[in-house]
Parts: structure tokens; sequence; C-alpha cells
């Protein structure tokens, strides 16, 4: 089993979280954004150094809430000069929100400039960022799956092509610079629906959860794999990824204050509400959607608890765990001894998993 670390920081004025979303621009401060940045630049370090596999980056908009970075692939371009050996995971351009081809230019300069160590998830979106950019959210995963393939497209074209689809148009598409990873970087698709699941294995696509619960995990692997078969593959283990908190502490109980304090922040509660199956995916009567649970703490405790929670997850089929230590809970000398204290007592456990 692989481990990920998304990093993020605390921006250090209770009244931006108190605030919502979105956070009023008033509201920010040049000293304390600047110092946000560094503390994210120092864990992105620390996490290479410490051994973790693999560095995320995600996007968000409007606030300090969950990333503060509205553009990841800006973000990932600065921390790949301080990412010696871990690979750059950029899970979440918001396909809906950006031009498809700009996102195909800015794939080919990482997986340039990181020397062919880019992987990549392309996100549909929650519902109010959608809105905020006039995107219609029952048409963004449509919007979604065919930006997706548009880009596998201009990432592997060797020649100049156009494109005519329902949501996109254009006369000319050329992407300069090329891939070192041929045919293209890996990818992975959202598994937080059955639909998802399905789409990602019908693209050879590996399948990212986040923050669901393990009743859901052991429902969609099963159904991705299976649908991955009907397709003539199989996915390797490090193709299944699942996001989630970590709180890690040198105990149990510790870990369980916090994850008190966690479940409490009101800016994390008001995103957590599971979504309906008419909802923001047009998923009328469907099948089962993922609850999301962004206030839990999916991994809790001191380092025996969290590897034998790991050891659950990689018995459903997870081959990676992308770790985010959530924001307003600790400083950061707390979140770097977190980071070290994984990569001491559990990082060397969960990579034996299944004889890796």
């Amino acid at each position: 089993m692989k481990a990920s670390f998304l990093p993020r920081a605390t921006y250090g004025v209770q009244a931006v979280y108190e605030a919502g979303w979105p956070s009023p621009p008033g509201m920010f401060e040049p000293e304390l954004g600047q110092r946000m940045m560094e503390e994210m630049f120092e864990q992105v370090t620390r996490a290479d150094e410490l051994g973790f596999d693999w560095i995320s980056f995600s996007e968000h908009h409007y606030a300090p809430l969950l990333v503060p970075t509205p553009n990841p692939a800006i973000f990932a371009a600065a921390a790949i000069q301080r990412i010696r050996r871990a690979r750059i995971a950029l899970f979440g351009p918001i396909l809906p929100l950006r031009n498809p081809i700009h996102v195909a230019e800015e794939i080919a300069m990482l997986d340039v400039l990181s020397g062919g160590r880019l992987l990549l998830l392309f996100l549909r979106g929650v519902p109010y960022e959608l809105r905020a950019f006039s995107v219609n959210p029952d048409e963004a995963r449509a919007m979604t799956q065919e930006a997706t393939l548009l880009i596998t497209r201009a990432l592997t074209d060797p020649q100049p092509f156009s494109w005519e689809g329902k949501y996109y148009h254009y006369q000319t598409v050329s992407v300069w610079p090329g891939l070192i990873q041929r045919p293209h970087p890996p990818l992975y698709s959202t598994g937080n629906s059955f639909e998802s699941a399905t789409f990602a294995a019908s693209q050879g696509h590996g399948l990212a959860l986040s923050y669901a619960p393990l009743s859901y995990i052991a429902q969609v692997i099963p159904h991705y794999r299976a649908e991955a078969a009907k397709h003539g593959w199989e996915p390797r283990e490090d193709q299944i990824i699942f996001r989630g908190n970590l709180i890690a502490t040198d105990t149990d109980e510790e870990a369980q204050q916090l994850a008190a304090q966690l479940a409490a922040l009101p800016h994390l509660k008001r995103q957590q509400n599971p979504p309906s199956p008419s909802s923001s995916d047009g998923e009328r009567n469907a099948s089962p959607v993922a609850p999301v649970l962004i206030a839990s703490a999916q991994f809790c405790g001191g380092p025996q608890t969290l590897v034998s929670q790991m050891k659950a997850l990689h018995d459903l089929g997870v081959g990676v765990v992308d770790l985010v230590i959530p924001t307003g809970l600790m400083s950061q000398t707390q979140v770097l001894h977190s980071l070290e204290l994984f990569a001491r007592e559990v990082l060397p456990r969960i990579h034996d998993f299944g004889g890796e």
C-alpha cells in the first residue's frame, strides 16, 4: 500500500472560517496568506523527505476552507522544485470550470517539469462552486467525461485535430510541449458514484474515492473491478485510491479529542451533507452515491490503530491512501509531528501490505 499527502494550512483568522463560503476578499491579509503558502511548501518538502510515495494537489475556489489553491497546477509547478523523489498527483483540475485545452497544456508542462512523475485525477466539482461559475450541476458529469476524452486525445494524438462535441468545440487542437510519459500520465476518475466508477472502468482509469464510509467502498470497488473485467483489463492495486482525513498522534486518546473538535468545525459540517440521488449528478433513482464525510476523521489514532484502519481499507482493495490533515485543527508544529510519526511508525508497515 502506498501513501500520498495533500498539503494544506490554516489561514489563521477564525472570522474567515465563521464567514463560510464564499469568504469575503476583504478579509484576506497578505502576510497571513504568504505564511499559509510557506507552511504548505514546508509540508511538501518534509513529506517528500520522509518517504511519502505521492504528494497530491487539489482545487477549490473562493475560500481557504479546504485548500487555498484555485489552480493546483500553479502550486504543483512551484512545489516540483522542492519534491525530489515523490510522484506529483494532480488530483483536482475541476473540468467543467476550465478550458480543457489549457488543462492539457498544463498537464504536459507539469509532466516535463517533474521528469515524468505526474499522475492525474479529473474532477467534476461540487454544486456550489459549479453554480458560482455559472455551470449547471446537472450537466457537470457529462461535461467532465467529454472533457476527459478530449484531454486524453489532446495528449496522445500525434497530429492536430478538430473537436466537435456537445459541450466543447475546437477547430484546431495541437498541444505543446509533448509528454515524457507515453501515451500519457496515469489517469484516475472519481468513484463517488457507481456511474462514475463505470466510466472509470470503461476508460481504463484508476478509481479515486474520498471521505466515504467503508460500507460504500465495499460495494463500489467490486462494481468497478467487474466493469473493468468487461472491458478486458484488471486494475492494479495502486489504481484504487482513497482520500481521507488523518489525525495521527502518539495516543488514541489524544486523537479522539482532536476528532471531536474536527466534527464540531462549522465550515466542514456545512459541506458534508450526503448528495441525494436526484441532486447534482442527475442520478434519479440511480445506484448508490457515496456520502461525503468531510468532518469525520477516517484515519484517527496512534500508530497501531492507524495501521489497523488502513489494513481494513487495503482488505477492501484500496492500494493508495491520500491523507489530509484537517485545517484549523493543528498548528504547523503538530502537522509536521504527525507527518514524522506516520512516516516512522505507520508508513513502513503499510508498504508491506500485499507483499509490496
